[in-house]
């Protein structure tokens, strides 16, 4: 974390770096040279989701005198990973791990924990929930329970983490780094308003953990706050340069106070659900470590050594976030910034709004005439005494000068565009022999026209297919998009990203996606009040179809009220076997989307996943009327693949545990255009769960084994009057 220069500051990192020198030079750390604080009682204990006595172990002889080796999986002969103990959950610390710890009274004491971590096992293929910490948590779980216990923590950990800035979006599987919570008051319950998440790996260039690599890191409590550090260890063994380090501080109660005179006045973090804090090694998952070179001291906390947080300097963020291609006489321009202050607009070089007031991350919007390509420009001047929050401050209060040229066009005959594989961006669109390129037609709908699609195989290589925020139809007036008397397959060759919709009041049918790169989903809707019919997706790379928007937006900005309808989303698969769904809405969702006739089945993950990002929201969904899920290995023994936990976030006590093994094995193929199994023999049924209350299932029987294609295809084509059930569809 970096701070905006103080005196102060400037003199307490002198003096740190003074230490710092000292303790390279004689190799012992500062800590350490005072003694091992031999008072303490260490415990183990294991608890939390998918921890168990097989895998969660020990052995500490010599307590933190000698070597702790703690494991949390266990291993085939072949070096795979046989079972998984525990696992660290990225959106919320309900955490299962092997916990080696002792306690502290944050009130009075400080501490200094420092150790070498050997990295003795690592799963060959990493699910991200894996890792190691030196943590300090606010509450514990109960010996050898499988309940998710939330706790506030603070951690240098190694796990799966992004390397583009705290909470960014470029991760890596696994890196060392910070892994915080802060805003829990429950143990079985998080609240998503007071959640803070502090999760950054140290490496800018994503540096991952090795097998056999040793990792020297710290954690502290100071007068002042909590402190996390990766060093670098010398080649003989010293202790070398900083390499990454995160301060959380404890804040007054009294946000405007400059010092404090008892630890009453201060809100610590640990100190919410108990009276004292959890110190101590942790593993999880598929990470077998050794601790070594242990340092654990302990001192007086001294109200003297309090003081408030330094202001952090954040980017300045200002952006025309409205589509940069328009195909009407007039455009709605669309500028966000992420602090208060004033803007000027200029359309081709002249005024046409000016000194306009702008409110910290809400959307200015103003609708202009165009005629023709037309340059826009903003000149935004934050005001100068504005702050993001009490401790966050822009990098700067400059003018600021954003710019968008809009390219004006107009293309299809007036109600209908054509695109074709072969279609060209410089074609009109107005016949198929005049056919545009799928993007272009995109780039350029509008309201009430429909976009028809050649049907055959449209190569998507090396795309990522877009519809841009703000290119909407209306309720009245959709933008519709389907295959022309059969079906388009969207082809992403194994290195396209998908295809998105961040559009509102689209219609999207009789579409195949498929062969997305690994990890890339194969559509994701980020608008609101579209509809995707009779669509496949299968042998995509992540999930087959996910409803999500940004994590930067408001809520108000996340897709809500879309229906996805009697669509197919089959063998779907990320290399890693764990991330890939069937369906999904989850994370940045927002209300009223519904999935209605769809069938999920062998996917990676779930059938459907409606996981919520806790940092954020709870999201509503709109309804399941219908559904079907089969062979994934993350349902529940319920049978329908679907994430409970967003829709009870209290553990049921009749609810058993989470089935990881079901379906495991019976994957399913398209290759040559027919379905193919692999693994275990498929199974006898498939069951089409209808409405609650109707006390009967539809039987699909074995008969998708070795379907075609084309006859899924056709089902789907076939498959509309059984599913026109508007009238009785239901909500959750």
């Amino acid at each position: 974390m970096s701070h905006a220069p103080k005196t102060r500051g400037r003199l307490r990192r002198f003096a740190a770096g003074l230490l710092a020198a000292a303790m390279t030079a004689s190799c012992i750390p500062a800590a350490f040279a005072a003694g091992n604080d031999t008072s303490k009682s260490w415990t183990f204990t294991w608890f939390g989701p998918s921890t168990s006595e097989t895998a969660n172990t020990v052995s500490a002889p010599d307590g933190i005198g000698g070597k702790i080796v703690m494991t949390s999986s266990t291993a085939k002969a072949d070096g795979t990973i046989d079972k998984k103990g525990g696992k660290f959950v990225s959106s919320d610390p309900a955490d299962g791990i092997s916990l080696y710890y002792t306690t502290i009274d944050p009130a009075k004491e400080n501490f200094y924990l420092q150790a070498d971590v050997t990295i003795d096992y690592i799963n060959p293929t990493p699910d991200g929930q894996e890792g190691f910490a030196l943590m300090i948590r606010d509450v514990i779980g109960k010996h050898g329970e499988s309940a998710s216990f939330e706790s506030n923590l603070v951690s240098v950990t190694g796990t799966k983490l992004p390397y583009d800035g705290m909470n960014g979006s470029s991760e890596v599987k696994d890196m060392v780094g910070v892994r915080s919570y802060t805003g829990i008051t429950d143990l079985s319950t998080v609240d998503s308003d007071t959640l803070k998440v502090y999760r950054q790996g140290f490496d800018p260039n994503g540096a991952a953990i090795q097998q056999g690599d040793t990792y020297r890191v710290s954690l502290e409590k100071t007068d002042y706050a909590y402190i996390v550090t990766q060093y670098a260890i010398n080649a003989d063994g010293s202790t070398g340069s900083v390499l990454g380090q995160h301060t959380l501080y404890i804040p007054a109660k009294d946000s405007s106070a400059e010092s404090v005179s008892s630890y009453d006045e201060l809100d610590d973090p640990m100190l919410v659900q108990d009276d004292l804090g959890y110190v101590g090694f942790a593993a999880a998952r598929g990470m077998n470590v050794t601790y070594s070179n242990i340092v654990f001291t302990t001192s007086a906390w001294d109200a003297a050594g309090w003081h408030p947080q330094e202001p952090e300097a954040v980017a300045a963020d200002y952006q025309i976030t409205s589509p940069s291609t328009a195909a009407e006489n007039s455009y709605t321009l669309v500028f966000k910034a992420n602090a208060d202050g004033v803007a000027n607009v200029y359309q081709n070089g002249a005024l046409v709004e000016a000194d306009v007031a702008i409110a910290a991350n809400t959307a200015f919007s103003k609708t202009y005439p165009i005629a023709g390509d037309t340059a826009f420009r903003v000149e935004f001047t934050p005001n100068p005494d504005y702050k993001i929050s009490a401790f966050e401050v822009l990098d700067s209060y400059d003018t600021a000068v954003v710019e968008k040229t809009v390219t004006v066009r107009t293309i299809g005959d007036g109600a209908t565009i054509y695109a074709a594989p072969n279609g060209q961006s410089a074609a009109n669109g107005a016949s198929y022999a005049d056919a545009v390129d799928l993007q272009t037609a995109l780039d350029y709908a509008t309201a009430g026209q429909t976009i028809l699609l050649q049907p055959g195989s449209y190569d998507m290589s090396n795309t990522l297919l877009k519809v841009a925020r703000g290119r909407n139809g209306t309720a009245e007036q959709p933008i519709t998009l389907k295959g022309d008397g059969g079906y388009a397959t969207l082809d992403f060759g194994r290195s396209g990203t998908g295809f998105e919709i961040w559009g509102d009041y689209w219609q999207a049918s009789f579409i195949n996606v498929t062969n997305t790169a690994d990890g890339s989903k194969g559509m994701q809707v980020s608008g609101s009040h579209n509809t995707i019919e009779r669509m496949n997706f299968y042998n995509n790379g992540n999930t087959g179809l996910q409803i999500s928007g940004s994590s930067a937006e408001t809520i108000a900005q996340w897709p809500s009220y879309n229906t996805v309808l009697n669509c197919t989303s089959i063998n779907n698969a990320d290399s890693q076997m764990e991330d890939a769904d069937g369906f999904a809405a989850k994370l940045t969702a927002g209300v009223g989307n519904v999935f209605d006739g769809c069938i999920a089945a062998y996917n990676a993950d779930d059938g459907w996943d409606f996981w919520l990002d806790r940092q954020h929201h709870h999201p509503q969904l709109g309804g399941l009327p219908q559904r079907l899920a089969q062979g994934h290995p993350g349902q529940h023994r319920q049978g329908l693949g679907l994430r409970r936990r967003l829709l009870r976030r209290k553990r049921h006590p009749d609810r058993g545990p989470r089935r990881r093994d079901a379906g495991r094995g019976q994957r399913q193929r398209l290759q040559n255009g027919r379905l193919q199994y692999a693994g275990r023999p498929r199974p006898r049924k498939l069951h089409l769960l209808r409405e609650q209350g109707q006390g009967h299932r539809l039987q699909l029987g074995p008969r998708y084994q070795g379907l075609q294609l084309h006859q899924l295809q056709q089902r789907q084509l076939q498959r509309g009057p059984l599913h026109q059930r508007q009238e009785r569809r239901h909500r959750l």
